[in-house]
């Protein structure tokens, strides 16, 4: 099952099947996915914002993120992913997104803008589950040709200097 999820993970983003598998992500080395992290969410529990990169040079700067709504109980309300700072194409205007979580439904979203700058319109949040639970299943992929060191104009220490929400 979890090789299948790598696998069309790869599919939607046009990455070969070699690179995006689990054993690529944990074992060898020589994939572009992280390992797949599952998460539940209870009643009361939450995500603070941040973004999805790495902070130090160990790993590469994440492009992307990839989240699955493994399940979500019958009694479960907000538990929304939230996007503070995002920008509608349609007016470039900023505007809150708000994903509703729905049993088997999937997002991802970019992390760094084509130049290899961070994305601050990325910075997310899982909102507080107000009752009943979820379970969600996140992948980073990152782009190998970047600099291990991440993004090469903003050191990520300054980066996250410049939001009061992290």
């Amino acid at each position: 099952v979890i090789e299948t999820v790598y696998r069309r993970i790869g599919d939607i983003l046009s990455i070969d099947g070699d690179y995006m598998t689990a054993e690529a992500a944990t074992i060898n080395g020589h994939g572009v996915a992280s390992h797949m992290e599952v998460v539940q969410f209870n009643t009361g529990q939450f995500y603070s914002p941040h973004y999805d990169n790495a902070p130090d040079t160990d790993i590469f700067l994440h492009f992307v993120t990839f989240q699955i709504v493994l399940d979500c109980s019958d009694d479960l309300t907000l538990g929304r992913t939230l996007f503070p700072h995002s920008i509608n194409p349609r007016n470039n205007r900023g505007d809150f997104k708000k994903i509703v979580p729905q049993k088997y439904s999937a997002l991802f979203w970019y992390n760094i803008l084509e130049d290899g700058n961070v994305d601050e319109s990325s910075i997310y949040s899982h909102e507080v589950v107000s009752t009943g639970s979820q379970w969600l299943a996140h992948v980073s992929i990152w782009d190998p040709n970047l600099p291990e060191a991440g993004d090469p104009n903003m050191p990520h220490d300054r980066m996250y200097a410049m939001h009061d929400e992290l």
